[in-house]
Parts: structure tokens; C-alpha cells; sequence
């Protein structure tokens, strides 16, 4: 991957997950008026957009590899928080463990662990 390819793709993603993230909170505030069946399905597609926001989210770390050490733990945090809220057990889990592992020394490990002995207790995974 190029430098300026490597500078462009973590952008890109960002801005097709904000295009997710607009959706969701759209599909909220019609859920808000909707008749009580409807609710659900609402609640259904809200989530199906945070978890699409999330994957796009958990590309960025990658992207931001070769460019940024900083950026890189921030987008995988955030990605964390952002399957967190879908929902997405096995994905909250799986990239919990990503950056225990790759990131021992990060001042957030200590936090990520803690996270993620919660999510099990909880879960019981």
C-alpha cells in the first residue's frame, strides 16, 4: 500500500461509516413515531447499521498501520465501543482480545482486560 493510499483509505472508510452512523440515528427517530410492531423492525435496522458502521470502523486500525501508532489504537478502541453497542458479542469479544494482544503496553490494555472480563461474566463466554 502506498503512503498517500495508506493516508486516503482510513478517510474514506471513516466517511462511509458516518453515511451508517446518520442512518442509524434516522431509523431512531422514526422509530420514536412508528406503531409498536414497527419499533422492532426499527430497532432491527438501527442496529444493522451500527454493526455495519462498526466493521467499517474496525478497518481503520489496519489502514492507519503504516501512518499512525496513536491512530490506529484510537480507531481499534473506538471499534470496540462501536460493536459494543450493536451488540455484536463475538466481534466485541474478538477485537478485545486483538488489542490485549497487540497493544500489552497501551496505557488502555489494563482497560481492554477489564472490559473484557465483564463481557464474559456477563455473557458467560
Amino acid at each position: 500500500m502506498s503512503r498517500s493510499c495508506s493516508r486516503i483509505l482510513p478517510n474514506v472508510l471513516r466517511a462511509a461509516g458516518n453515511v451508517y452512523e446518520k442512518r442509524g440515528e434516522q431509523v431512531e427517530k422514526t422509530a420514536a413515531a412508528a406503531k409498536p410492531a414497527d419499533q422492532v423492525a426499527c430497532s432491527s435496522r438501527r442496529a444493522i447499521c451500527v454493526a455495519k458502521r462498526a466493521m467499517l470502523s474496525s478497518l481503520i486500525p489496519r489502514a492507519l498501520t503504516l501512518s499512525s501508532d496513536k491512530g490506529y489504537a484510537d480507531a481499534l478502541w473506538h471499534g470496540i465501543d462501536l460493536y459494543d453497542l450493536a451488540g455484536d458479542l463475538r466481534r466485541t469479544t474478538a477485537a478485545l482480545k486483538m488489542f490485549i494482544y497487540e497493544r500489552p503496553n497501551d496505557p488502555l490494555a489494563p482497560d481492554a482486560l477489564l472490559r473484557l472480563v465483564a463481557l464474559t461474566r456477563r455473557w458467560g463466554v
